[in-house]
């Protein structure tokens, strides 16, 4: 293909990967991603929405498992293994707790040592592992509990160790898996939108609303049609349904291996973050100077070369500068950062800061799935007392909480499509209102939630105080006058609260974090939900123990207060827990800084333009210069006397022309050498770079012209210089 000599539109920086083809001309990305094969990747062959597609399909298949799991596996612990309820309790509590606590191992394990792909490879095996002894275990004779026949009104026996050794062998190795898959997939989806391209950027800010999209439209998949085949099918069926979707999203996702652009591992980021300590620490005796600038960060090429984009300065947690501060240059000594034990880099010290910032607002947040984990426990209890009938159809109370999903789902429509636009008009943010301020909404409709609870709890009381119901009329299976819809509004107001803080924590997480933490800290969002649930039972125990005076005497024991207001008083003790985490959040929230990227030298940007000057001469910057930009050239170049430089006397004009002459001869020169001796990889999209006669002849033409040598020996017509203008 013929090269446009446009000096206006050309950028002649050299490249690593492919001869010395500008980055501009191959599309390559931005953000220092490659592909499968380890080469920079292309925009218009990778990534993007089209990557997105099958990675979707994978989380489809990663939803189905644990939701499709988790939602009906007490009715089996309960009825096909008859283990006693508090074994099954604890079953079901650990399955859930694996599935979200170690979402943040596999996420580090992915950011240090094996990538996200290559990890996503690894717990998609475990699982798939998991899944398929589960539906061997509820489908082969020989590992499927044996029928229970009643006498004499005994409990059936538990199942035989084996049998239940099978079980939760599948069990549990489908939530290690799924917690790898968990975290990879939202950070690798994510990864598939270039940060410095303003388009993609764009696009790549709907992903995460799009990931929860996925999540709720499979739950509301699972809780009816999953949980259905389960009971009236059999959970043969209901398992193998599952094991099947897995199967085809796993299938899906490596098919499409050339689509997917990916990080490299950056190494250890808790590494990175105890030298800051460490080095902190040990410069705490010296002062800091009084410019920041002074501080130690590594230049421009250095940063590229190891993969790290460099955040500019802050004056939060000043205590820290000390650990880039320079020392003495004999007690250098080289380490895997390219500093000593006592000395970081400011971007190193930057990374520590976010950290420490961001963890008091993911405790706040913590809360808020400690509501959702009484969502799925004392609220169900209110939904079975309830009337559930529809017509003919009677509801199960598992199946309330599709409400919530419903309506988070619908939640996502309404804010993407109606709310953002007009919010985006009023505040000037591209996603309406930044993610802080989602998260703080969010927290505030908890709040709100529960106090809406509580009030139809009232309710509820009244109702059994005028029918004169009793507890043990309930464990019979009594139904009280009164309709499960009064369950919607907490329902509605917790599916807006799940779609407003799930979206801001994954996007706040990815976008603050270190490049070198985003599984991590995708892996991080996860984890709060599975200490949420741990914190819900703690909370539960305590209250009860602190509110009854005899053992069985509690707010939420059924032989205590539950059904004269206890549970109102627990659901109004919650309100008052999310007002003082609100208060707190918003402390929190006020304090964060949001770090700025400071973007390296990049030379992909079409739109720079090489300017030559006939008052200031100016020389082609070298590799070393950092900031790629072309400084003037030193005073000794032009006669202070005379002024008589490139450019400048009585024939001006001529000199200009010539100079101008001299520099397209020498771009053609420059090109057609760089294009001879470049020998790119066969396998590479590079570019083969040629130069259109025309421009030859037009630099030839403008040779011919008179041309007045310079009066400091010629010094800037070998090769007059280009630069870009700002």
């Amino acid at each position: 293909m013929a090269l446009d000599p446009n000096p206006e539109t050309m950028d002649l920086e050299d490249s690593e990967s492919c001869g010395n083809t500008p980055k501009w001309m191959r599309n390559e990305v931005g953000d220092g991603s490659v592909n499968y094969r380890g080469i920079s990747a292309d925009r218009t062959k990778t990534g993007g929405w089209r990557a997105n597609f099958f990675i979707h399909i994978l989380l489809t298949g990663d939803s189905a498992a644990i939701i499709g799991i988790a939602g009906n596996l007490m009715p089996y612990l309960l009825s096909f293994l008859h283990m006693p309820f508090p074994a099954a309790v604890n079953t079901a509590s650990n399955f859930m707790g694996i599935a979200y606590l170690l979402p943040v191992f596999w996420g580090y394990l992915a950011d240090t040592y094996l990538g996200q792909f290559v990890t996503i490879g690894t717990s998609s095996i475990i699982c798939f592992a998991g899944l398929l002894v589960l539906f061997l275990s509820v489908t082969l004779p020989s590992l499927k509990p044996a029928e229970c026949v009643v006498h004499d009104n005994l409990p059936c026996p538990e199942a035989s160790q084996h049998v239940v050794s099978w079980f939760l062998a599948g069990l549990y190795l489908t939530a290690v898996g799924s917690a790898g898959l968990l975290p990879c997939s939202t950070s690798m989806g994510q990864d598939q939108f270039d940060e410095t391209d303003e388009v993609e950027k764009k696009q790549g800010s709907y992903f995460f609303t799009s990931f929860y999209a996925n999540v709720n439209v499979t739950a509301v998949f699972c809780v009816t049609i999953l949980y259905w085949l389960q009971s009236d099918k059999g959970y043969n069926v209901g398992y193998g349904v599952i094991l099947g979707l897995y199967v085809v999203g796993v299938a899906c996702f490596f098919l499409a291996t050339p689509l997917y652009r990916h990080r490299r591992p950056a190494g250890s980021a808790l590494t990175r973050v105890a030298q800051v300590f460490v080095a902190s620490f040990m410069n705490m005796r010296k002062a800091l100077p009084a410019d920041h600038s002074e501080l130690f960060e590594l230049d421009d090429e250095d940063a590229s070369k190891k993969g790290i984009r460099k955040i500019a300065h802050t004056d939060r947690l000043r205590f820290l500068d000390k650990a880039a501060i320079v020392p003495p240059v004999n007690t250098l000594g080289p380490t895997d950062t390219g500093a000593t034990p006592k000395l970081c880099s400011v971007t190193q010290v930057e990374e520590l800061k976010v950290v420490i910032q961001i963890l008091p607002i993911w405790l706040c947040c913590i809360s808020v799935y400690t509501i959702f984990a009484q969502l799925m426990g004392v609220t169900l209890g209110q939904a079975i007392s309830m009337d559930r009938r529809m017509g003919s159809i009677t509801i199960p109370p598992g199946s309330t909480v599709a409400i919530m999903m419903i309506t988070a789902t619908m939640a996502i429509v309404v804010y993407e499509l109606l709310l953002v636009p007009v919010l985006r008009k009023v505040t000037g943010h591209p996603r309406g209102i930044s993610d802080l301020k989602r998260m703080g909404a969010a927290l505030f409709l908890a709040l709100l939630a529960m106090v809406v609870a509580a009030l139809v709890e009232g309710k509820r009381v009244r109702i059994i105080a005028e029918n004169h119901v009793t507890s043990t009329d309930l464990q019979m299976g009594t139904v009280l006058p009164m309709k499960f819809y009064w369950l919607f509004p907490q329902y509605q107001l917790l599916g807006v609260v799940e779609f407003l803080l799930g979206v801001a924590q994954l996007s706040f997480f990815y976008g603050q974090t270190p490049d070198s933490m985003r599984g991590l800290a995708t892996g991080l969002y996860f984890t709060s939900v599975s200490i949420g649930y741990f914190t819900s039972s703690v909370l539960v125990e305590v209250v009860n123990r602190l509110t009854g005076r005899e053992a069985g005497q509690g707010w939420l024991s059924a032989t205590g207060e539950l059904l004269t207001g206890g549970l109102k008083k627990f659901y109004f003790l919650l309100a008052t827990i999310m007002i003082i985490n609100f208060l707190a959040f918003l402390v929190f929230s006020h304090w964060y800084t949001y770090k700025t990227i400071i973007s390296n030298t990049d030379d992909r940007t079409v739109t720079n333009k090489w300017r030559l000057s006939a008052d200031e001469p100016f020389r082609k910057p070298t590799s070393s210069q950092s900031d790629s930009k072309v400084q003037a050239a030193p005073a000794s170049d032009v006669d202070p006397v005379s002024n008589s430089g490139p450019g400048s006397g009585p024939d001006k004009e001529n000199v200009v022309e010539a100079t101008e002459a001299a520099n397209l001869r020498t771009t053609v020169n420059d090109i057609k050498n760089d294009s001879k001796s470049s020998q790119p990889d066969p396998g590479d999209s590079c570019t083969t770079v040629t130069v259109s006669e025309s421009w030859e002849d037009e630099a030839g033409a403008m040779s011919q012209k008179p041309f007045l040598p310079s009066t400091d020996n010629d010094h800037h017509t070998g090769s007059p210089a280009r630069t870009k203008s700002d």
